[in-house]
């Protein structure tokens, strides 16, 4: 009859055998497990980047209208309401014939804070990149603020300001690019498309 105090090291052994498996199958299972939650999170971002990029081409569209003053003197430019509070752009005549126009959209956000948190506690290198990036887009949103207060309230056009905050936003444009190419690499896979939305003409 063998000796218990032999047997006893082989059942510990193998226990241990027996837990660091367990463990090794539950970490893999937990990880392959947010790889597929950050895939699906990806996919649910793809159509909030898809809205800023048409957030953006309209709005740089918008800015560079004054390039072409020479072409159309002293045009008029406002912002008309839309449905749900957004704003659409028209470029006319003083008599009220149309230049150009375009929608004004807001940048968005909602899909990347309400996911911001899962990302930071299981996937902090995409989260950093991913927040990151997102600057570009906070910073379209504050542009598009001042643009449309700079077209809302005339007082606010007096002694170029109008002209400056243009060439400002024109010095932001490479690195709000910058920052939507990191973007669109991290959930897409791909840079952005810069060509721009056709400007509507009547």
């Amino acid at each position: 009859m063998e000796d218990i105090s032999e047997i006893l090291p082989i059942t510990a052994f193998i226990a241990i055998i027996i837990f660091v498996i367990k463990e090794v199958l539950e970490t893999s299972r937990r990880s392959n497990g947010t790889k597929r939650s950050v895939s699906a999170i990806k996919e649910l971002l793809k159509d909030e980047l898809n809205e800023n990029i048409t957030a953006f081409h309209n709005l740089f569209a918008c800015i560079n209208e004054d390039q072409d003053d020479d072409i159309y003197p002293g045009a008029l430019e406002e912002l008309k309401t839309m449905h749900e509070g957004e704003f659409y752009y028209n470029r006319s005549y003083q008599d009220g014939r149309l230049i150009s126009g375009r929608p004004l959209p807001a940048f968005q956000f909602g899909k990347f804070t309400k996911f911001a948190p899962y990302l930071a506690e299981n996937s902090r290198k995409f989260y950093k990149k991913l927040k990151s990036s997102y600057e570009g887009i906070y910073t379209c949103r504050h542009l598009r603020d001042s643009f449309i207060n700079y077209v809302l309230f005339d007082a606010e056009k007096i002694e170029g300001e109008f002209s400056v905050f243009r060439e400002y936003a024109r010095s932001q444009r490479q690195d709000i690019i910058a920052d939507l190419d990191t973007l669109s690499y991290l959930v897409v896979g791909k840079a952005i498309n810069e060509k721009p939305p056709p400007i509507i003409n009547k």
